[in-house]
């Protein structure tokens, strides 16, 4: 492995778990906000695959060590998870209060749909790439949720305030939820056509990205229920 890739993803592994640790500490205090705990549940989820990911660069004997980093491993599933956490707040938490699902949301509803774009862009992108058919396919089922929660951040970003100002507060959260989805986007893309200088500066990105999102998860939250 590149010395400087594998730097980068020592450096975006401890920002992830940092991250994780700082958004449980405080978003599951007494009378904290459901929605702020499920965001810094998800960073922590990602956080957790990193680690496992990394250990298993670490750890792994040689002469298996290609098989298990190249193709299918657990530590997959943090993004998977991650997407997960952040659909369900997005659809359970935000959409029901921002969307009546009248006549009048319909275009909201409709330029949602263009944030699945990128989505569908990566995943071609990578099934065009020279990695295995079967870890195509599993790029392909862990950003099915990254397409939904996608969707829903952007409808939010732009969807027109509520009563008690409650999309307004979230949306720098959605944005910067739609920029980490693109670098984890991105830095897939870059990592199955082994670019490994642009990879290494995605992955630290995206650490980076850990911390504003648990921040502007909990300060919209409070925003909202001040």
């Amino acid at each position: 492995m590149d010395k400087f890739e594998f730097i980068s993803q020592i450096v975006s592994t401890l920002l992830l778990a940092a991250s994780a640790i700082y958004g449980i500490a405080v978003s599951f205090k007494k009378k904290s906000i459901l929605f702020a705990q499920i965001i810094a549940s998800g960073v922590a989820c990602l956080a957790l695959g990193n680690i496992f990911t990394l250990m298993l660069r670490i750890t792994a004997p040689e002469e298996i060590k290609n098989s298990l980093t190249n193709g299918f491993n657990i530590g997959m599933l943090g993004v998977f998870g991650f997407f997960i956490f952040i659909f369900s707040a997005a659809f359970g938490q935000i959409d029901g209060l921002g969307d009546d699902r009248s006549k009048a949301m319909r275009k909201y509803r409709i330029i949602g749909i263009l944030a699945v774009v990128p989505v569908i862009a990566s995943v071609v992108l990578i099934v065009l790439s020279p990695i295995g058919d079967t870890l195509k396919i599993v790029y392909a089922i862990l950003y099915l949720p990254a397409a939904l929660a996608s969707y829903y951040n952007l409808k939010h970003l732009i969807l027109p305030d509520v009563d008690l100002g409650i999309i307004a507060c979230i949306r720098k959260y959605n944005l910067f939820m739609l920029i980490t989805t693109g670098i984890i986007l991105l830095s897939t893309v870059l990592k199955v056509y082994q670019l490994t200088a642009l990879y290494g500066i995605s992955v630290i990105l995206l650490g980076i990205m850990g911390f504003l999102l648990v921040i502007s998860a909990k300060r919209g939250a409070e925003r909202w229920f001040s």
